[in-house]
């Protein structure tokens, strides 16, 4: 093993990484899990990473950015399940398909550790889609996210609505010493044998990590009124004057008004 993955591996029991060794923080992860590099660029440019190296019945990954570990321990080395799983039919109701055709599985357990984060919270999302068990068959497996766990019996095909349908589980969290685990584990219940020997224990499609979005998207305070000039100013009490005057003529006519009919009804009492 060469000492650039010791040292990477070193983190994941460290309180904190060599801020050395990753000088340059990482804010954003994502990972085609079972599956091919995969690029979107809508609406953000966002590059799902290469994950097809098998890891026989029990091994580890570390990526080629040192950025990132898979590790898998399967429940027994001596019977040939998949590491991979696919499916060439399409997966309705998503605009990323490409992800869900794809999947990496385990017959006991996948850790994926997100090594050199920089501190703070992330969004953490989870893409699965059961392209395997069909009914009466049921995949059941355990999911936690830094040591805590936020689904017990995950069921993907009744989370999705169906078989060869998407389901996302998004999770906030917050990092605190560089590093991101998520750990998907069989808890020994579910289906075992159906469509065939050791389809079971935890599937997942993609993961992708990404900081939320800022709490304060407040809109932009409105634009300052600027000062009146000099001249503004002018207008506007030379305006105001003549806005006086006017009532003052309106007012002066109705009285001299009155004035006359008074005079003229006391002068001619019976007209």
């Amino acid at each position: 093993m060469c000492s650039e993955n010791l040292t990477l591996l070193n983190c994941l029991h460290m309180k904190e990484c060599n801020r050395k060794y990753y000088a340059n923080a990482i804010t954003s992860f994502a990972v085609n899990c079972g599956g091919k590099q995969t690029i979107y660029s809508d609406p953000l440019p966002i590059r799902f990473d290469d994950d097809t190296t098998d890891l026989g019945a029990a091994g580890f990954h570390v990526n080629t950015s040192m950025q990132w570990v898979v590790s898998h321990v399967g429940s027994d080395p001596f019977r040939e399940s998949p590491r991979f799983v696919n499916t060439s039919q399409v997966i309705l109701g998503t605009d990323m398909p490409e992800l869900y055709q794809t999947a990496r599985t385990s017959r006991s357990a996948l850790w994926y550790y997100i090594v050199g984060l920089s501190n703070g919270k992330y969004t953490v999302q989870l893409f699965f889609a059961e392209i395997v068990i069909e009914k009466p068959g049921k995949r059941l497996f355990n999911i936690d996210i830094q040591d805590r766990n936020i689904k017990t019996d995950f069921d993907i095909t009744k989370e999705a609505g169906g078989f060869r349908r998407p389901t996302n589980i998004t999770y906030e969290v917050t990092v605190v010493n560089s590093v991101l685990k998520i750990h998907l584990h069989w808890n020994g219940r579910g289906t075992c044998c159906i469509p065939y020997e050791g389809a079971y224990g935890p599937l997942v499609s993609a993961i992708r990590v990404f900081r939320p979005e800022s709490p304060n998207n407040s809109p932009p305070p409105a634009r300052p009124v600027s000062a009146p000039s000099n001249d503004d100013k002018r207008r506007g009490v030379v305006a105001g004057i003549a806005a006086l005057c006017i009532a003052a003529a309106v007012i002066s006519s109705s009285v001299v008004y009155l004035w006359w009919k008074w005079v003229a009804l006391v002068k001619h009492p019976n007209a």
